[in-house]
């Protein structure tokens, strides 16, 4: 597989994980707020627990910053060519 091909693919990963933090973050925020547990016995869901989409939304956020990390380390050299130029003096 050429290296476009896995920017490309790694990209897109980097994308879905970010929507399900974003889209998990939001149901922990809005739907399932800190306080709404267990009320008179019955446990308030969304799909599943409140604990259950934390797990969800830190996990993403790991596998979202493992991307990232092998993204910088794919494009090192152009970083640094790119930093070097910048700071060249004219």
């Amino acid at each position: 597989m050429r290296k476009a091909k896995y920017l490309f693919t790694l990209a897109i990963l980097a994308l879905v994980t970010l929507l399900v933090q974003a889209a998990s973050g939001a149901i922990l925020w809005f739907v399932l707020p800190r306080g709404s547990g267990n009320r008179g016995g019955i446990e308030s869901t969304f799909i599943w627990e409140r604990h259950t989409w934390m797990d969800i939304h830190e996990w993403a956020g790991v596998a979202f910053l493992v991307l990232i990390a092998i993204h910088i380390y794919l494009h090192w050299k152009w970083l640094y060519r790119q930093t070097k130029s910048l700071f060249k003096s004219k």
